[in-house]
């Protein structure tokens, strides 16, 4: 062991078997006291505060069920404080587990939660969307998260107004300052909200969860500038998720790619929609100024909607793929409608049974590959003013009510092959010059 002692000329430092404990006690300010004292001292005084730290620096596993930290789970009275506290008390890396509430199958929310610490994993229990239910009947945002690395699993989230009286959102996701997101959202739930999921950020990630009787499902917004030091919005993956009886207004959609800020790098892939009663199922919206960009659409399928299986206006470079729409002939609307847009495919796309298939418009370098239009009951195809460099090929338009494909003659067009046939109106209409 080593004895130190202090000296005119400096600290001397030699070799001992044991300490010398006056020489030990003067070097850590403790010069009346023994080295054993003097440690103690230290320890004791730190004690608290290391415990403290650990605690919320540590991972740990916590839950929130009926009976703790003051969690009533009856759905009678506001839970909201008290999970706020547990969601407080979580450290980063931490692991929250909604076990079953009382007899009323949900935790009642009256304010908005917060989670502002990263890296957390928030889950239910069970194998169903019911195992644990967040409800409100406040128009708030019931989850807001205000960090990155959040992993939402087994959680639903629901609201109990009039239709048409939504005014709740399920999730907003700020992520960092920064607008890191980081976040993935899957096998989750959301009912009769105004919005299921707000985006304002970059890197999110939603999958195998339900969007039902609601006004819209996803949605990307802009920055929230009370928040957000700098923003940049991308990057969403919405995957394999169903969308069912969503929308009322025609502004409604199931997934909204909004004009507030431009989006970039994102798939929407593999979705099942049915059943839109207003609004779009798909709508990206980009402005005059900041179009949205590199978009994939990849698989999805779409059944019965009121307005457009896909509303695109002032996109580029976005891709539509192996969709499948199947329309409902009650609705007035266009199934797939392009407008205001660059450097856009639509590939292997098939629509029937709807008002009008697909309409495409003020738009440059537009590719239509294998695309179907069958059995619609006015217009299979409508090209309308402002097309330039226009690719169609193996267009195929049969059994509409009206045109096959009509409208007004595209600039600089390439037409490889184009069938149209048994449109009551007509298959080509003259005027088009293809």
């Amino acid at each position: 062991m080593v004895g130190v002692a202090a000296g005119a000329a400096g600290t001397k430092i030699s070799a001992t078997l044991k300490p010398d404990d006056n020489a030990v006690a003067e070097l850590i300010g403790e010069p009346r006291s023994s080295t054993r004292e003097a440690l103690e001292t230290l320890l004791d005084a730190d004690r608290a505060a290391i415990d403290a730290r650990l605690a919320y620096t540590t991972p740990r596993t916590l839950r929130i069920e009926a009976g703790v930290e003051g969690v009533d789970g009856t759905g009678q009275v506001d839970d909201s404080g008290a999970i706020q506290r547990i969601l407080d008390s979580a450290s980063r890396g931490s692991t929250i587990v909604f076990g079953l509430p009382g007899s009323s199958r949900h935790f009642r929310i009256d304010k908005t939660l917060v989670i502002n610490t990263g890296q957390l994993r928030v889950i239910g229990t069970g194998a169903d969307h019911y195992s644990a239910s967040l409800h409100t009947a406040a128009p708030i945002t019931m989850l807001q998260v205000r960090e990155s690395g959040l992993i939402l699993d087994q959680v639903a989230f629901s609201s109990s107004p009039e239709r048409g009286a939504e005014q709740a959102t399920g999730v907003e996701f700020l992520g960092s300052d920064a607008a890191d997101i980081d976040g993935h959202v899957l096998r989750c739930a959301f009912f009769k909200l105004l919005r299921g999921v707000v985006m304002r950020g970059k890197n999110l990630r939603i999958e195998n969860s339900l969007f039902s009787s609601g006004r819209t499902g996803i949605h990307v917004g802009g920055a929230d500038k009370t928040f957000h030091q700098k923003f940049e919005s991308r990057n969403l993956i919405a995957h394999a998720n169903r969308f069912h009886a969503m929308g009322v207004k025609p502004d409604d959609a199931d997934v909204m790619i909004s004009n507030e800020h431009q989006h970039s790098a994102s798939q929407i892939n593999n979705n099942f929609f049915d059943y839109s009663w207003g609004g779009n199922q798909i709508a990206i919206h980009g402005a005059a100024s900041a179009e949205h960009s590199a978009i994939n659409m990849v698989g999805n399928s779409h059944h019965q909607m009121a307005g457009a299986a896909y509303s695109l206006d002032r996109v580029s470079t976005c891709k539509v793929s192996s969709a499948q729409v199947v329309g409902d002939t009650a609705s007035e609307g266009v199934a797939v409608s392009l407008t205001n847009s660059n450097a856009v495919s639509l590939v292997d796309v098939s629509v029937s049974n709807h008002h009008v298939g697909f309409q495409v418009s003020d738009a440059v370098h537009i590719a239509l590959r294998g695309v179907t239009a069958s059995q619609n009951r006015s217009d299979g195809l409508i090209l309308g003013r402002g097309l330039n460099r226009l690719t169609l090929d193996g267009v195929s338009a049969f059994g509409n009510d009206g045109w096959g494909i009509t409208g007004v003659p595209p600039t600089n067009a390439y037409r490889g092959l184009v069938s149209s046939y048994l449109n009551q109106r007509g298959d080509l209409s003259p005027d088009l010059g293809l």
